[in-house]
């Protein structure tokens, strides 16, 4: 048989094909002999390589065309983007040089371009004889092969499997391979379904010649079955894909985990997150968070710990699943991704509450047993989450939201667990003796997140009163109840005069230059408190200064440091006098018995108690724009409902460890009301310990007999004279 095939050949093997004349009646001997050949192996056994509509071309093409120009492929390849409607088969080729039967046939279009019945037969010819795939599997060729596997070199099944890539990429879907099995013509739809198994069987048997007939497998081949099948839409990619295979056993194994997930979850989180909620938090987490989620459940469910290292090891590996400082994009908690962390902290708040045992200890909440690394990586993490304005972009940071967070929102959550763990104005931590929270609260607020509409802000405090009358204290549970770091800043401890330039010692271990701390908590990402303490000892007056009396004896300190404080208490305030450094400045200055205590308001606030300090500190330090507010409150006795409050808040924890009986007496508020905070405290703690030492519950009245003489003694250490 010749090895070249005539346009005559091809056009008789066309019309055959869509039944317009039968292969008995071509002339042309080759051609005839051919065509009856395949006409009887094709319709008794379906097993053509590139049988029906694929005989003019890909059967054709290896039999007839080893040697020639690939005339056949390229007519067949013209007439299948017939068939899908990219071209029609008129390509006039007069001036191409081909051979005049080529260009008659190619002139004289077999088929109206627009007959959508003959169209349909050709395909479903193709349809009906396509026979995939063009190789058998490994092994023995089976006895009734029409061609042996050696007769399908890498090049044949190459360009068979490129003429269904460029039907599989037609937009008509000629192969319905991406039309759903429900619409295709019903004689259709059998040999529709066929051709998708028969692909990924052929996908399979040349993925196999790799390893078990590498001489045979060609890679070429394997890519573009690849495309065709990542254009069968209709073909599941985790059929054939083994990176789809793997997420779709994952996703069977998270389906698995999430239903586990549910179930303990609302035991865990407070409130409970409903299970819509639940499935968008599950879907946000990593991977290995999925997988870890169990460890989560396990470990609040125990309730009684060897050790508090045993509690802070096992803690600290739930925090690293957790994982809340994470920087990494998509991991990160944002508003975005808001309800994997509101899972987190709800979990973490719920766990705080949870009373444990630790060894033989008695049992109190899981809080308070944490570590110091434990703690300082949950108070940083909320800190930053809080105060972080770019992640979360739509909380109002107002004081109803820092006074009564929400719990709705991960910065509310995350506030609400800083708030548990430290001394703060909201778990009652602090005795608001002169009513000051909310005059402050309110004030500092306006300075974190200024008004829109304000035009001028105000800040800056200074506390005076005697030592021990809780005005750092104020300042500690101020920066604990915003959730901001507290810097301390005291002369002699956390600055250093030595040398020309004054130096900082920060909590991290640097030393720095005032200028260059001031500037790092501008540029700073969060607000914090700058608490300088004992100010006078750095701030003295200088001879320029008003209130300056020369001569007057001053505390220990030189005014060397004014200077340094002057511009940069300036600085860190913006135009409209708001600043994120909150700062509060303490001195015990001046003393009580030189200013009329009646003349404070309600406020703290005395122009004759300011004018007074002002001996002690300079008033271009303390000026407005610097330090706006300067309170006196601290100055001022306790009156009998302030000592009953003080007295509930210093005996309450003992009360409950057992230690002291219940006060039914409220005489006690009386005996202390010109107590001050650390005075009373002090009292506390040295009636406990003289007592306990006998192993005895203190009495009531053995409790306010040994106040009485303690206040007493202090009346006679303060007649005495100087």
């Amino acid at each position: 048989m010749s090895n070249t095939i005539s346009p005559s050949f091809y056009t008789r093997s066309i019309t055959w094909l869509t039944g317009q004349t039968s292969p008995s009646k071509a002339n042309d001997t080759n051609s005839s002999a051919a065509v009856k050949w395949m006409a009887k192996r094709t319709r008794a056994t379906n097993i053509a390589l590139g049988s029906g509509a694929l005989f003019a071309g890909s059967w054709i093409l290896d039999y007839f065309t080893k040697d020639s120009d690939n005339r056949v492929l390229n007519y067949f390849t013209k007439g299948l983007k017939w068939i899908s409607g990219i071209a029609t088969i008129a390509f006039p080729f007069a001036n191409s040089g081909s051979k005049k039967d080529d260009a008659l046939f190619l002139s004289k279009p077999l088929f109206s371009a627009d007959d959508p019945e003959l169209k349909e037969k050709f395909l479903r010819s193709f349809m009906e004889n396509i026979d995939l795939p063009v190789i058998s599997p490994i092994g023995p060729n089976p006895s009734n092969a029409l061609l042996p596997r050696t007769s399908l070199p890498k090049e044949y099944r190459e360009k068979i499997y490129k003429v269904i890539l460029t039907l599989a990429g037609d937009s008509q879907d000629p192969l319905f391979l991406s039309t759903s099995l429900e619409t295709v013509p019903i004689k259709l739809k059998l040999r529709a379904s066929s051709l998708r198994t028969a692909l990924l069987e052929a996908y399979g048997n040349e993925i196999t010649r790799k390893e078990e007939d590498p001489t045979f497998y060609c890679e070429e081949v394997v890519r573009t079955i690849e495309s065709i099948l990542d254009l069968a839409k209709e073909i599941p990619r985790c059929e054939w894909n083994e990176d789809a295979k793997k997420q779709k056993e994952l996703k069977e194994q998270n389906d698995v985990r999430f239903l586990e997930f549910s179930r303990w979850s609302s035991r865990s989180t407070q409130p409970p997150v409903s299970e819509p909620e639940l499935k968008i938090a599950f879907d946000q987490l990593t991977q290995s968070q999925k997988e870890s989620l169990h460890l989560l459940n396990d470990f609040y469910n125990i309730n009684d710990f060897s050790s508090m290292i045993d509690l802070n090891k096992r803690f600290k590996k739930i925090l690293e699943i957790i994982d809340l400082n994470s920087q990494v994009d998509g991991e990160k908690l944002t508003q975005e991704n808001s309800e994997k962390g509101l899972f987190f902290f709800k979990y973490l708040n719920a766990l705080m509450k949870e009373k444990i045992v630790v060894g033989d200890q008695t049992q109190y909440c899981f809080k308070d047993y944490l570590d110091d690394e434990n703690k300082n990586y949950l108070l940083r993490a909320c800190m930053s989450i809080v105060h972080d304005k770019e992640r979360f972009p739509t909380i109002e940071r107002d004081l109803r939201f820092f006074t009564n967070p929400s719990l709705i929102c991960v910065p509310g959550q995350a506030l609400s667990l800083h708030h548990k763990l430290t001394l703060c104005f909201s778990n009652g931590s602090y005795v608001d003796l002169y009513g000051l929270k909310d005059f402050v609260l309110d004030r500092v607020v306006d300075n974190i997140s200024p008004p829109p509409k304000a035009h001028s802000i105000n800040g800056g405090f200074l506390l005076s009163g005697p030592s021990g009358t809780g005005k750092s204290y104020f300042a500690y549970v101020l920066a604990n109840q915003l959730a901001v770091p507290l810097v301390v800043l005291k002369r002699g401890e956390t600055i250093k005069t030595e040398g020309e330039s004054p130096l900082v010692k920060m909590l991290d271990g640097r030393e720095i230059t005032l200028g260059a701390l001031f500037s790092e908590l501008k540029s700073s990402n969060g607000p914090c408190v700058l608490l300088m303490k004992d100010v006078e000892q750095f701030l003295p007056p200088r001879e320029c200064d008003g209130g300056y009396v020369a001569g007057l004896k001053l505390p220990e300190g030189k005014n060397e440091l004014t200077d340094f404080f002057l511009s940069n208490l300036q600085n860190i305030r913006d135009e409209k006098g708001a600043s994120k450094v909150i700062v509060i400045m303490t001195t015990d200055y001046p003393n009580t018995k030189n200013i009329k205590i009646d003349l404070i308001d309600e406020h703290g606030r005395s122009p004759e108690a300011e004018n007074e300090l002002h001996k002690y500190v300079s008033s271009a330090a303390i000026r407005s724009r610097r330090i706006d507010y300067k309170i006196f409150s601290f100055h001022k006795p306790y009156d009998a409902q302030q000592g009953e409050v003080l007295a509930r808040h210093f005996l309450e924890p003992y009360i409950h460890s057992e230690k002291i009986e219940p006060i039914k007496d409220l005489t006690i508020k009386e005996i202390i009301k010109d107590f001050t905070p650390y005075e009373f405290k002090e009292a506390i703690i040295s009636i406990i310990n003289t007592v306990t030492a006998t192993n005895n519950k203190i009495s009531e009245q053995e409790l306010l007999s040994e106040l009485r003489r303690i206040k007493e003694s202090r009346i006679e250490r303060n007649r005495a004279p100087e």
